[in-house]
């Protein structure tokens, strides 16, 4: 068990020190640029990819950007690419072989001429082509399972990033939160719950 731990440990150390080498740190500031000239962020992943860009749109939100979340798959993301427009930017983390919503939306972006920042292990990727931006992020753990430490620092990076270029929102969006989190806990206080 401590093996296995510190195995996990130490690939996830030099995944994450990778981000840090030139051409990935200057990606990062290059997503970070793009993405703030936008209107709304348009967060994309699916399968494992789903729950680290669910985390990210909340991240986003809280510092106060404007956020879509393309979580889902098939007929549910042509329901959630519906409001797609100019202005926004597509966040898109694409691992693993071409699918259909990745193209999709790929081809939906070029449409709208919309930029895209990719989140992957390969810049040889054929769909990476498509993106102004390339985060080219490794994954691989011991036995060639999938470890994701350094997908989500580069993301949390990215916010960061975001929330620095645009301080007055990021804070205006963090006073909202506490705002509204302590009317939730007066409600709860006060005994009056809803049904």
């Amino acid at each position: 068990m401590e093996g296995a731990i510190d195995l996990v440990l130490s690939h996830e150390a030099r995944l994450i020190a990778n981000l840090s080498a030139g051409k990935v740190r200057m990606a990062i500031s290059d997503a970070v640029e793009h993405l703030h000239r936008a209107d709304r962020v348009v967060v994309f992943g699916t399968g494992s990819s789903s729950l680290i860009v669910a985390y990210a749109s909340r991240m986003l939100a809280r510092h106060g950007k404007a956020v879509l979340l393309l979580d889902s798959t098939g007929f549910d993301l042509a329901e959630q690419m519906l409001t797609l427009d100019r202005g926004d930017a597509v966040l898109m983390l694409f691992f693993g072989r071409a699918y259909a919503e990745a193209e999709v939306l790929i081809t939906e972006a070029a449409d709208r001429k919309l930029p895209i920042v990719m989140v992957t292990e390969s810049a040889g990727k054929p769909l990476a082509s498509a993106a102004q931006v390339i985060l080219e992020i490794r994954r691989d753990g011991p036995e060639g399972a999938p470890l994701h430490g350094a997908t989500l620092t580069c993301i949390e990076g990215v916010v960061m990033g975001l929330a620095a270029l645009e301080r007055d929102r990021a804070l205006d969006g963090l006073e909202r939160l506490q705002t509204l989190r302590a009317r939730i806990v007066r409600r709860r206080s006060s005994g009056r719950q809803s049904p």
